[in-house]
């Protein structure tokens, strides 16, 4: 014998495969929240650092990898921005000044003779 299902029975399993589909989606990431085109870190005196995240990963442009600077994203996921792991003082991380002479400072003095890779204090840091 077969059983009906009314409108009421489709509507629960309709949204029952819509919270499904969002929960997978969640679960593995394709629910994240969009990139930023730019991020400002608070400098000491030499004044603020602009970073321009949509250069550094579009795939048509530079294509840094994220784990490049998103390094621990799997030891501490949704942590994304530097300053919540690297702070002012050195502590269980570098501090975000080291952090970003050694990355970002490395980086560019390794690619500066094919990209326009800033390596001046001033290039980077605006007061």
């Amino acid at each position: 014998m077969k059983r009906k299902i009314g409108v009421l029975g489709h509507v629960l399993m309709g949204a029952a495969a819509v919270l499904f589909v969002l929960t997978v989606a969640q679960a593995t990431g394709y629910a994240k929240k969009p990139e930023p085109a730019s991020v400002t870190m608070k400098g000491d005196k030499q004044g603020a650092v602009t970073f321009d995240h949509a250069t550094h990963a579009a795939k048509d442009k530079l294509n840094v990898a994220c784990k490049t600077c998103h390094h621990n994203l799997d030891k501490t996921p949704g942590k994304l921005a530097c300053g919540e792991c690297h702070k002012a003082e050195k502590g269980d991380a570098p501090s975000i000044k080291d952090a970003g002479h050694g990355v970002c400072l490395k980086c560019h003095k390794e690619k500066k003779g094919t990209t326009k890779a800033p390596t001046a204090c001033k290039d980077c840091h605006k007061k």
